[in-house]
């Protein structure tokens, strides 16, 4: 049942990325949008290598809403 969990986690990490990406039809986002899109590919990279990745975001809270190229 573990391994479902995981799955499940991962597929919907993956399903938010692919969404963000298709949808994004604007040339600029928020800071915050692309951040969200940064988290979930790392969460199915942990998934991926478990402890042999970590990773901490730390950004200002009004640094979120500045608006960036979409990449």
């Amino acid at each position: 049942m573990k391994e479902y969990t995981k799955a499940e986690e991962m597929l919907n990490s993956f399903a938010k990325m692919l969404r963000y990406s298709l949808s994004s039809a604007t040339m600029t986002i928020s800071l915050q949008q692309e951040m969200d899109y940064i988290t979930q590919y790392l969460s199915i990279q942990k998934h991926r290598f478990g402890d042999r990745i970590d990773f901490k975001i730390d950004i200002a809270e009004e640094m979120l809403a500045l608006k960036i190229p979409f990449f």
